[in-house]
């Protein structure tokens, strides 16, 4: 979730300028905030707290800046990580 702070993500995109960087959050009036100061960014609307996982399925990096403290959403997602 990147909030009002995609700045990492949109350095990411730029520096790896053939890699697909897909930004994060649940809040629509923050995303179409962010696109708005990063158009070349992909923004999407998802919950990190219940992540629709096929969006991150071929995602060889996935990266939060404040990750939650879900125990039940890293055991998923190590799950789903161990099963590729």
């Amino acid at each position: 979730m990147v909030g009002g702070h995609p700045w990492v993500a949109q350095s990411l995109k730029e520096k790896l300028p053939n890699t697909s960087v897909i930004a994060t959050d649940i809040d629509k009036e923050k995303i179409d905030s962010i696109k708005r100061t990063c158009p070349t960014l992909e923004v999407i609307q998802d919950n990190i707290v219940a992540p629709r996982f096929e969006t991150y399925e071929e995602a060889g990096l996935k990266y939060s800046i404040r990750p939650p403290r879900a125990k039940a959403t890293v055991k998923q997602v190590r799950t789903l990580v161990d099963s590729n």
